[in-house]
C-alpha cells in the first residue's frame, strides 16, 4: 500500500503483542500523571516491537 492508507496496513498479531507488551513495560515505571491514551499507528507498532 503506498500514500495516505499506507498506515492501515496488515501487521502480524506477534508484531502488535509485543508492541503491547515493550509499551506496558515503559508505562509501568511512568509517574500515573503522564500516562496517556495514544493512538498507534503501522510504524509506531513496528518501532514499539523493536
Amino acid at each position: 500500500m503506498m500514500g495516505p492508507l499506507d498506515k492501515y496496513r496488515a501487521i502480524k498479531v506477534e508484531t502488535v503483542a509485543e508492541a503491547m507488551v515493550n509499551e506496558v513495560c515503559s508505562l509501568s515505571s511512568a509517574e500515573p500523571a503522564e500516562r496517556v491514551v495514544q493512538i498507534r499507528e503501522y510504524m509506531d507498532i513496528v518501532a514499539l516491537a523493536g
